[in-house]
């Protein structure tokens, strides 16, 4: 009788610690399963097998990594712990032991799909890609017409900030029935192209010059962001030189993801004595993805002055070949120097990684300028209606993935201002 109510006690406690286990009360889980253990003469595989995950999930990874020993020791080559000791190495960060591991359930079982994931997740951080891309190519083979290596492919590459070969792969994993949510997701961020690291500042100097008498412009910008999961957050301030007048402005830049196949940028810039900028300029832009290789975007932009307001509204489609993308965006645009707008075109070459490219913009027709700065305390700077073109050629290098460097050259003519010329010379430190 008294056995019996021993081994009533000890399935309820059992019972007990897989429900912690599951509602994630993982410090109470490893408590109640031993408690469980120690009323068992022989520990079963459930209650060793729930101590272990109890463990690596509360944290505890070097007591996780015991437990699954103990386990591995009762129950020889099982794969469930198998595979979760490799998971533990993995966040001790002991490579060669999570990878034996899982190499070692694929050898049992070939098409254990977490077996395969687990190895990726493994290699997504391996320095060596050619090793890597060899996974991947082992893993396709393995599972010919799933998409689930093929996700995993575009997400490695997109750690490896080499998107145009992630969007190929999430092209190909689409072609065979992946879900849709999850593809409008990644092509999303894809676009989007998410961080490399966490942290990000940037220092930018910009020079002007006229090629009739007119003093050069100076302007430097100061920027610090941090990238997170769903886009990014940035601060920036901004001084310039125009005209003989010194201007100054702060304000914010956030990237988002929005809903599947989509994301947003929202700027703000502000001068709250505006002598040669906006008081306020206000830019918003959507973009939505379409069929995997395309894009397309639509904004409006707020130029506030004292004595005027200027609306701009744009649409924009660009597409993805390869490492090359192209882009047209016409812009209209409404003030009191009358209505305006502009078509402009560009094109941008990717080089290994997102981080490395050229770019060539080209666009013509009528904007508004700031041909004065403000003749008194409350007027602003004085705008002119104009008939323009501009080219700009920008290109980045980062010569590790800390430290990068940008570059822009530009032209602008405008038919009642000098026309001018400049360089931006600017650098960007990650961490």
């Amino acid at each position: 009788m008294f056995s019996l109510i021993l081994a009533a006690m000890a399935a309820t406690t059992l019972t007990d610690a897989q429900q912690a286990l599951d509602s994630g009360n993982f410090a109470q889980a490893v408590e109640l399963y031993r408690q469980h253990i120690a009323q068992e003469a022989s520990p079963s595989y459930e209650a060793l097998y729930g101590l272990a995950r109890s463990l690596a999930f509360d944290g505890k990874h070097r007591e996780a990594l015991e437990a699954y020993n103990q386990l591995l020791i009762a129950f020889p080559d099982n794969g469930d712990a198998l595979l979760g000791r490799g998971r533990v190495y993995s966040w001790l960060e002991m490579r060669e032991e999570a990878q034996a591991d899982y190499e070692k359930v694929l050898a049992a079982e070939p098409n254990n799909l977490d077996a395969w994931a687990a190895l990726s997740d493994l290699q997504r951080s391996n320095p060596d890609s050619e090793s890597v891309d060899d996974f991947y190519q082992r893993w396709t083979t393995a599972f010919p017409g799933k998409p689930e290596p093929l996700l995993a492919q575009a997400r490695y590459f997109m750690s490896q900030r080499r998107f145009p070969l992630a969007r190929e792969a999430v092209s190909r994993a689409r072609d065979m029935g992946a879900d849709s949510g999850e593809v409008e997701r990644l092509l999303s961020q894809i676009n989007r192209q998410p961080g490399a690291l966490d942290w990000e500042s940037q220092v930018f100097y910009e020079f002007q010059a006229f090629q009739q008498t007119q003093v050069p412009w100076h302007t430097v910008t100061l920027g610090l962001g941090h990238y997170f999961d769903w886009g990014f957050v940035a601060l920036q301030g901004m001084g310039t030189s125009r005209f003989n007048t010194f201007d100054q402005a702060v304000g914010a830049d956030v990237y988002a993801d929005l809903w599947p196949g989509a994301y947003g940028n929202a700027r703000v810039m502000l001068d709250w004595n505006p002598q040669v900028l906006p008081r306020v300029d206000l830019f918003t832009q959507l973009y939505q993805v379409l069929f995997t290789n395309f894009e397309l975007s639509g904004g409006y932009r707020l130029m506030s002055f004292p004595a005027d307001n200027v609306h701009f509204f744009n649409l924009g489609f660009g597409g993805y070949f390869g490492n090359w993308y192209v882009g047209l965006q016409p812009m209209f645009l409404t003030s009191g120097e009358g209505p305006g707008g502009q078509l402009s075109g560009w094109t941008r070459y990717i080089f290994n990684t997102a981080d490395d490219y050229v770019d060539l913009r080209l666009g013509a027709g009528r904007r508004v300028g700031i041909i004065a700065a403000a003749a008194d305390a409350t007027a602003g700077p004085q705008l002119q209606g104009q008939s323009s073109f501009f080219g700009a050629l920008t290109g980045q290098y980062f010569i590790n993935p800390n430290v990068g460097f940008y570059g822009v050259l530009n032209y602008n003519y405008d038919d009642q201002f000098p026309a001018r010329y400049g360089i931006t010379v600017g650098n960007k430190l990650r961490w």
